[in-house]
């Protein structure tokens, strides 16, 4: 009742112009009727809007009070925008990888720091009757800010986050140095055998050979040389249908016993290459055809294509009858290409003597081997 009776003792102060210490009159007193504690009987209440009040200067700063309780953790943020990717930094070198440490163990939670100093608590007024909300009031001017306190407890881990994007790719890295040489691989299998090389160049000359053994004694020889002959001129290209003389001849007059010792060389070549030339010393009863052979020939003679050789050969006759011989080099080109067409000279040398002791051997007038005469 005491109460009631002192809210209406300031609605009346209210409405007949009281003012308050500052001198300013009080505004904005609501007053009404109903209820106040419960009781029986009627009552009046009154609602003031303390913020039309003049404001007074701020008090100093109270002594920071104990720290309170750590609060619980907000809800997590809304991811940000990605923000613009950065520029390249130089690529460094690229040092050895070196081994995978183990998980270092969570550390424990540091102690909550102070809470920064709070104002002085004012009294308490008693509690009134709950008004109506009235409008909300303009925004008060902004306090200065307040000293930084010391950081806090470090809350628990929040959750891990949704992977961000896949950021640009990096530069490429420099070029590593060059590997060591690798072992050496097996062999290989052998290759298929390699075609024919040229033909080489001819070796250099051997050197001479020991002399030889010496040989079986010969035949008695002539006792003396009645005569002795010898003719060259151009040779001819060798026929292709027989032996016959390819070179000038020596017409010789012999005694009944006489001995022969013919001797002949020619240089004969082809420009196309050729071959199957058979050559030997023969002879002929001078103003006859018939050819007969001196001693053994030389048969399938080559030469290569724009060549000449030389050739030689030589043979005896004996006994022989008393008579004129015509004594020359034949040859026969038994290939029958006529290639021997690149030729010079041709020449006979005759040797006409007796044997010894005034006998001597008992022989055809043709050598036992003779040439291939057609």
């Amino acid at each position: 009742m005491l109460l009631a009776a002192g809210i209406l003792v300031l609605a009346a102060c209210a409405q007949a112009g009281h003012k308050n210490d500052s001198g300013q009159p009080v505004k904005n007193i609501t007053v009404g009727k109903g209820l106040l504690g419960g009781g029986s009987g009627p009552s009046v209440f009154i609602g003031i809007d303390f913020s039309k009040l003049p404001q007074g200067p701020t008090g100093p700063a109270g002594p920071r009070g104990p720290a309170g309780p750590a609060g619980p953790a907000g809800p997590k943020g809304a991811a940000g925008p990605k923000g613009a990717t950065g520029a390249a930094g130089p690529v460094g070198s690229i040092g050895p990888m070196g081994a995978t440490g183990p998980t270092g163990a969570t550390g424990a939670s540091g102690p909550a720091g102070p809470s920064g100093p709070a104002g002085p608590k004012g009294a308490s007024g008693a509690p009134g009757t709950a008004g109506a909300t009235g409008a909300t009031g303009a925004t008060g001017p902004i306090g200065p800010i307040g000293a930084t306190g010391p950081s806090g407890r470090v809350g628990p881990i929040g959750p891990i986050g949704a992977t961000g994007p896949t950021g640009a790719t990096g530069a490429t890295g420099a070029t590593g140095a060059t590997g060591a040489t690798g072992a050496k691989g097996a062999v290989g299998p052998v290759g298929p055998i390699g075609a024919t090389g040229a033909t080489g160049a001819t070796g250099a000359t051997g050197a001479t050979g020991a002399t030889g053994a010496t040989g079986d004694t010969g035949a008695t020889g002539l006792s003396g040389i009645v005569n002795i002959a010898y003719n060259d001129g151009p040779a001819t290209n060798p026929p292709t249908n027989g032996f016959n003389y390819i070179g000038p001849t020596i017409t010789v007059t012999v005694n009944q016993g006489d001995y022969l010792f013919v001797t002949c060389h020619a240089g004969l070549g082809s420009n196309e290459g050729a071959s199957g030339l058979d050559i030997g010393p023969a002879l002929r009863v001078h103003g006859s055809g018939t050819i007969i052979g001196v001693g053994n020939g030389i048969f399938n003679l080559t030469c290569p294509a724009g060549q000449e050789q030389s050739f030689s050969v030589s043979g005896t006759a004996g006994p022989m009858t008393a008579g004129t011989y015509d004594l020359g080099l034949v040859a026969y080109d038994s290939s029958g290409q006529g290639f021997w067409d690149h030729n010079d000279y041709a020449g006979t040398s005759v040797i006409v003597g007796q044997p010894s002791g005034g006998g001597g051997p008992t022989a055809p007038t043709t050598p036992r081997r003779g040439l291939r005469l057609p």
